[in-house]
């Protein structure tokens, strides 16, 4: 093997592939990176011991079918800050020799039997093709990764729900929903496959769905994945009431002003304060106060509609989450539920559960 390649395109590769990585001491493999040589192409690949990432680059020349991996972190630190135009790539002496701005080589790591330790390319079923709009799968994600939940206790809340309707994560204390359709049937996909959304190169995307598993192919990228088996267990029963209730106060804000509120009064929540903040609906805007009372700042409507004067409690972590999600620049804000109130955006539905006495 004696493969030369555009230093830029090599490192376009890697940037994508080392989002596939994981990090699992017990499992090594989630630590190295694939390479895949045939005659035409080298396919780099990376897993996490459940998602697999490929990416593929055509090459030149005549070369002999070969597989290996190398130290993903160490492979990928050498190329991105290599500064030549071209990388050459070899074969001597049973290690992957790279030579750009100098030489340097790799070892092939071997398992129990001696043999070199292989990630083999993805293979997808591409019977049941549906084409979808990278746009949309990324913007699924990056509205909906502000409500999924980041640990265990209910599994199904660690993933994002896709149905006819759109898309929807919850930790049970917040809800998101975008409403556009990505997938008929319903299911239920891992935080780390969906974050691999971002590496999509090109605007349409190829979606290959078996009984488990779930490919995502774009341009050279191929994702490919498993579906968790909680979607049953997800509550999309119990969501849709508060995604489609149409609250009798409505409140337009700016969403920068909003934010920057929300950073500068957090600065003094206090673990005694459970996180938690006061939000006064006056005439003329929204006051937010410490709960001791002390602290405060205002922000007025740019719009309102039935506005009705009350104050409410939410948690300020999980209300600045879902504020910073939002794109765009003013957010409605919908009250009058006695547990929770709705953020509207666009096609965008956000609920926040109210902080109780």
């Amino acid at each position: 093997m004696n493969i030369k390649l555009k230093t830029e395109e090599l490192k376009d590769a890697i940037n994508k592939i080392v989002k596939g990585l994981g990090n699992n001491k017990m499992l090594p493999i989630t630590e190295m990176i694939g390479i895949n040589v045939d005659k035409s192409t080298l396919s780099l690949v990376s897993t996490d011991g459940t998602n697999k990432v490929q990416v593929v680059i055509p090459i030149e020349g005549d070369n002999e079918p070969t597989s290996f991996v190398v130290n993903g972190k160490t492979f990928s630190q050498l190329v991105l800050k290599t500064t030549t135009e071209f990388i050459n790539l070899s074969v001597e002496d049973g290690k992957l020799v790279v030579k750009g701005n100098g030489s340097y080589s790799f070892s092939f790591p071997t398992d129990e039997d001696g043999e070199f330790i292989v990630i083999p390319n993805v293979e997808v079923d591409k019977d049941t093709k549906v084409e979808l709009s990278a746009e949309d799968l990324k913007n699924s994600y990056n509205i909906n990764k502000s409500s999924v939940s980041v640990t265990m206790e209910t599994p199904a809340y660690t993933g994002f729900y896709y149905d006819d309707n759109g898309s929807v994560a919850t930790n049970s204390l917040k809800i998101s929903y975008v409403n556009k359709k990505l997938f008929s049937n319903p299911i239920l996909l891992n935080a780390k496959l969906a974050s691999l959304f971002s590496i999509l190169p090109e605007e349409k995307v190829y979606v290959y769905q078996g009984n488990s598993e779930i490919a995502f192919e774009s341009g050279n990228v191929t994702i490919q994945g498993f579906k968790m088996d909680d979607v049953s267990e997800f509550p999309i029963n119990d969501i849709i009431p508060f995604l489609t209730a149409d609250l009798p106060h409505k409140v337009r804000l700016n969403k920068k002003a909003l934010l920057n509120l929300l950073e500068r009064i957090a600065v003094f929540v206090t673990p005694f304060d459970k996180n938690s903040i006061k939000i006064d609906f006056t005439k003329n805007g929204v006051r937010v106060w410490t709960l001791d009372g002390i602290n405060n700042e205002i922000i007025p409507y740019t719009d309102s509609e039935n506005v009705e004067e009350t104050s409410i409690k939410v948690d300020v972590t999980n209300f600045k989450d879902l504020v910073g999600s939002n794109p765009e620049e003013e957010l409605v804000i919908m009250y009058g539920h006695p547990a929770a109130i709705k953020m509207t955006f666009g096609n965008v539905s956000q609920v926040l559960a109210l902080v109780g006495e």
